[in-house]
């Protein structure tokens, strides 16, 4: 982002940008036509410019972030009440999917996930 004072124009109109130390960086935007002048807000212009965009524009304008999708598999025990013999534990893993950088997190917190060696596109119908 721009964080010195700037002026450009387009056209007729004259656009100038961080005319003092309130409205920096680029939080205001003083546009004059001739012998009128205006003062617009930042987010007043962004949402003016995705209001009249095309759906190609709008998308450029939404920011986007990208997380690498990894498979994790976890181990869980539970200890039989009923029905199978008392004091039987029960243990199995399941597999989902989870930000990579999530898992490293949970990683070192819990003994119990592991990545599974599966892809994760194998998860998808079809795959």
């Amino acid at each position: 982002m721009i964080d010195e004072p700037t002026q450009f124009k387009i056209g007729e109109l004259s656009v100038e940008v961080n005319w003092n130390e309130s409205v920096k960086p680029c939080k205001k935007f003083k546009l004059k036509l001739g012998d009128k002048e205006t003062i617009i807000n930042y987010n007043d212009l962004y949402g003016m410019l995705f209001m009249f965009g095309n759906e190609e524009s709008k998308s450029d304008l939404i920011p986007v972030k990208h997380s690498k999708i990894i498979m994790a598999k976890r181990e869980v025990r539970m200890r039989a009440k009923k029905d199978i013999k008392r004091g039987d534990i029960i243990q199995t893993t399941y597999e989902y999917p989870i930000a990579e950088d999530v898992f490293y997190k949970l990683k070192q917190q819990d003994k119990h996930i592991s990545l599974s060696n599966k892809s994760i596109e194998s998860h998808f119908v079809g795959k």
